[in-house]
């Protein structure tokens, strides 16, 4: 039966940079059945661009009541501010 190079090597077979042969009718690849070792493939990573950053509003849009008490239990934001009771 022929041997097939699989496209990505098994963990075992990466971490010891060795070829990862692997039978078409077998689960393991030889090398992990040799050694009695656990066959398993690392999710390989995405290719291609990556995706659109979403650009958020920027800080004009957004409207401050600079009139604003704070309550004695909020925090402001800076010592600068100051509540009246």
């Amino acid at each position: 039966m022929p041997r097939k190079h699989s496209a990505h090597a098994c963990t075992c077979c990466a971490m010891a940079k060795r070829r990862c042969i692997s039978m078409p009718s077998e689960t393991k690849c030889v090398r992990c059945q040799n050694r009695k070792e656990i066959c398993t493939f690392k999710p390989q990573k995405k290719r291609g661009p990556k995706p659109k950053r979403v650009e958020f509003p920027s800080v004009e849009t957004f409207s401050f009541n600079l009139n604003y008490k704070f309550l004695p239990d909020e925090a402001p934001i800076s010592f600068e501010f100051q509540y009246e009771l």
